[in-house]
């Protein structure tokens, strides 16, 4: 738990003149987080960047498109651009993607046609590979001169074969996908007009069998497969164009993507900025260590401005300093929200009682060593299929250790209570036990909880709600004493438990009354009074409903040593079977594997249920702002 970087507020009036220049600095500076805002430039410069937006928009699509025809990557890289002029960036991609365009499409359109070319010669040599197959038909297909091979839609075959039936003819169907059939048809030369006219009425596509290949089926063959030859080495010839096109291009249209794409960036930033005259305001926040930095970027010429933010302002974001190895918690923790500018991240906090949830609930030695093995190999980047997922690796390791120590407290290896000596005890043989151990963590949780809304509310100066909000000081008061009483309690010291209660009942008294009572004289007029009192009455449940929520630690861990049960059970069965043994092992190995990545998961997105749902929901709004500062992707 720690605050976020403090940060100020940056305000900067510039010339128009300038501004492109100032905003390419700050870019490449990288520390500005930019306020937009609606524009109040004049008309004909807000259609000036659109239309610049709009052709920027255009060319990076020809150059993408270029790209992937000439399987160019784009490699990651910073843009450092010294005079960054857009005009001379459109006019230079302009003519190069021209130019590209004509060397690429001409050898593209090449290669379309010899594909072509060769899909129909490949067609072609499945009709006529077809033919000589048959034997006893072949012969009568020789006094035919006419040969037509056609796609045509599959329910046309029967009109088709009706618009036939005066004329001698031969059908052959070679393929047929149930929408598409390919047909050879053989008749005779004085009937060909007929066949084509049938042929057309039933939107055949013909295939044309050239002139040269017109021969018996074997001489045939040995010509289409002498023309495929022609057409592998066409095509072999053609993608070395390409090859050489990629070489000469390759290194000048990286650039050129990246130098639209960052020209885009700079359009967008401008048009969201406020312009008055001649001048232009660039507003935003930096980190405190960044003012010198920023002054120097955007000159002596300009009228600057850094001061501590003020509530008037628009929310500053928050900068997160977070340790590489809490990176896959932080991820966890922002997928709900972002603390606010000023609030205590709650990261640390997060991360110890979500690893203390998850040991409780699946504890075990060598289930969690995989884990830690396997986070290891993860974080290592040796598995390439998998490396988008490398920043998981610490994840898994922390999750690996909690449930290791649990495990060597539980006495549980592999599933297995009697091969390690517990160093605490078991879930399965204290139930009772560890239902109370949940209840009191959720208790301590809540409790962490409440403290640090409360430390957050003194930053904000909010003291009224510090002390009379439903998570704030006086409820959190009467939350620990009714605790506290019932201890006591149920430990047989009923004095100290009774005076617990009426501490409850004071504290209850303080956080209705107060309020009723003096709001005006606190400044708070618009009190309802009816909601108060039912507000208290919801805090109170939420409480003590939200504590209870924990039991299903001790649940969990139940359910974790119950299904080691069972899988040993099976183990017990199967290695009374021939090559018992090794049946046992599979089944060992299966149940544990089935273990750590179907409970693994179960149990891991319900400490993840508690964080969000019976934690965060009374001090952590994560409605802070992430920041984001002005910076070129390439």
């Amino acid at each position: 738990m720690w605050k976020p970087e403090e940060m100020l507020f940056f305000q900067a009036f510039v010339l128009k003149r300038e501004m492109t220049t100032v905003i390419t600095n700050l870019a490449k500076l990288g520390v500005v987080h930019l306020l937009q805002s609606p524009s109040i430039a004049e008309s004909e410069q807000l259609e000036t960047l659109s239309n610049e937006s709009s052709l920027i928009r255009d060319l990076t699509k020809k150059v993408d498109r270029l790209m992937t025809l000439l399987t160019i990557d784009l490699e990651e890289g910073q843009c450092d651009p010294e005079n960054f002029h857009i005009n001379t960036i459109i006019k230079e991609a302009s003519e190069v993607i021209e130019e590209v365009e004509r060397e690429v499409f001409k050898i593209s359109d090449s290669l379309q046609d010899v594909e072509s070319i060769r899909e129909e010669n490949k067609l072609l040599t499945n009709s006529i590979e077809e033919l000589r197959t048959l034997k006893a038909e072949f012969k009568n297909l020789l006094e035919f001169s006419y040969v037509a091979i056609v796609k045509i839609p599959t329910e046309r075959i029967n009109r088709l074969k009706e618009s036939l039936k005066d004329i001698p003819h031969f059908i052959l169907p070679y393929r047929n996908d149930g929408k598409t059939a390919y047909l050879l048809i053989a008749t005779m030369v004085e009937e060909s007009e007929t066949l084509k006219d049938a042929l057309k009425r039933a939107y055949f596509i013909e295939l044309k069998i050239p002139e040269e290949i017109n021969e018996l089926p074997d001489n045939a063959m040995l010509i289409l497969a002498d023309r495929d030859k022609e057409f592998n080495d066409k095509e072999r010839s053609l993608k070395a164009s390409l090859e050489d096109t990629k070489s000469k291009w390759a290194t000048k249209l990286i650039r050129i993507y990246r130098e639209l794409a960052n020209s885009e960036q700079v359009l967008t930033w401008k048009h969201g900025l406020s312009a008055t005259g001649r001048l232009v305001s660039i507003s935003g926040y930096i980190p405190e260590d960044a003012q010198e930095s920023v002054s120097t970027v955007v000159g002596e010429n300009a009228l600057i401005e850094f001061r501590e933010p003020r509530k008037e302002d628009p929310k500053p974001p928050t900068v997160l300093k977070t340790p590489k190895f809490l990176k896959p918690f932080q991820g966890l923790l922002t997928t709900y929200g972002y603390p606010e500018y000023g609030h205590f991240d709650p990261c640390i906090f997060f991360t110890i009682t979500y690893l203390f949830m998850f040991g409780v609930m699946f504890g075990d030695v060598g289930q969690g060593l995989i884990l830690i093995l396997f986070g290891f190999l993860l974080n290592s980047g040796r598995i390439k299929m998998l490396r988008g997922f490398q920043s998981t690796g610490f994840f898994l390791v922390g999750i690996g250790l909690s449930a290791s120590v649990f495990g060597f407290l539980y006495g549980s290896l592999f599933g297995r209570e009697d091969l390690i000596p517990a160093l605490w005890i078991s879930p399965m043989r204290d139930l009772e036990f560890f239902i109370i151990i949940g209840v009191s963590f959720g208790i301590i949780m809540i409790s962490g909880g409440l403290i640090m809304r409360m430390l957050n509310l003194l930053q904000d100066k909010s003291y009224f709600e510090f002390f009379f909000d439903g998570y704030g000081l006086f409820s959190a008061l009467m939350y620990w004493f009714i605790v506290g009483g019932a201890a006591f309690l149920f430990s047989g010291r009923t004095s100290l438990g009774y005076l617990f209660l009426v501490g409850a009942g004071i504290s209850l008294a303080l956080k209705v009354l107060v309020p009723l009572l003096a709001g005006k004289a606190l400044g708070k007029d618009d009190i309802d009074y009816l909601e108060t009192i039912f507000s208290v009455f919801e805090a109170i449940l939420s409480y003590f409903t939200n504590s209870l929520s924990f039991a299903r630690l001790s649940a969990f861990a139940l359910a974790h040593g119950a299904l080691g049960v069972a899988i040993y059970q099976i183990v017990d069965i199967v290695i009374a079977l021939p090559m018992g043994s090794v049946w046992a092992l599979i089944v060992a190995i299966i149940g544990n594997l089935f273990i750590i990545l179907l409970e693994g998961m179960i149990v891991g997105i319900q400490a993840l249920r508690l964080e969000f749902y019976e934690l965060f929901s009374k001090f952590f709004s994560g409605s802070g702002i992430k920041y984001e500062p002005m910076k070129f992707k390439y």
